[in-house]
């Protein structure tokens, strides 16, 4: 998760990060003090999908709690590569609101802070997760773009960089919370498999 939080005392703003694909991620707050994005990417997806196989169709579950208003969020698939570090040294210097990564000597800055930029051009993607003043707790699937999952598995992963997620507006500007699981169906040799990735994911 990057942020603009701290922003005028840490020029990257505050980055906070999770390893598993159960954790969770908050999105919210643009146009306001303090804006929250998403990071999420599933590092090993090139060793879940067996040689020579196919992915024929994607999907991707989150579990949305949502308390104070209707929320619309996008999301994008991102065309830059970007890292994580949690050591003292370089968390300020690798992903965050203003830089991409860390490449071993230097940061690199995303296009424009906050990384919406670097998205794909070639896949939108957006929902609204509901409030109905009852229920805080939203289960949303989102049928990813097969092409673009595809591009995640060719040459052991080398262009996955997973997907980005922002909440564009709310009544009361609410953030938004959410848990995720990945699944994708492919197919080898006529026989059609679903994948499941859990304990890959690298949340953010």
């Amino acid at each position: 998760m990057i942020t603009t939080q701290l922003l005028a005392s840490f020029p990257n703003g505050i980055t906070a990060w999770g390893n598993t694909s159960t954790g969770t991620f908050s999105v919210g707050g643009e146009g306001a003090a303090t804006t929250y994005r998403a990071l999420l990417r599933f590092g090993d997806a090139h060793r879940q999908v067996p040689p020579g196989a196919a992915v024929e169709a994607a999907e991707l579950s989150l579990s949305f709690v949502n308390w104070a208003a209707p929320a619309l969020v996008q999301a994008c698939f991102m065309a830059v590569d970007w890292s994580n570090y949690e050591n003292a040294t370089l968390r300020f210097k690798s992903t965050g609101w203003r830089y991409s990564r860390w490449n071993g000597s230097a940061s690199l800055n995303w296009t424009e802070p906050g990384g919406w930029a670097d998205c794909s051009p070639d896949v939108n993607i957006s929902f609204v997760v509901p409030y109905d003043g009852r229920t805080s707790f939203w289960p949303i699937t989102l049928q990813l773009d097969p092409t673009s999952v595809r591009a995640w598995l060719a040459n052991n992963g080398s262009a996955n960089f997973g997907l980005m997620f922002r909440r564009v507006w709310a009544v009361a500007e609410p953030t938004v919370f959410a848990r995720h699981s990945p699944r994708w169906v492919s197919r080898a040799g006529g026989r059609a498999q679903a994948c499941g990735v859990w304990g890959v994911g690298r949340g953010a």
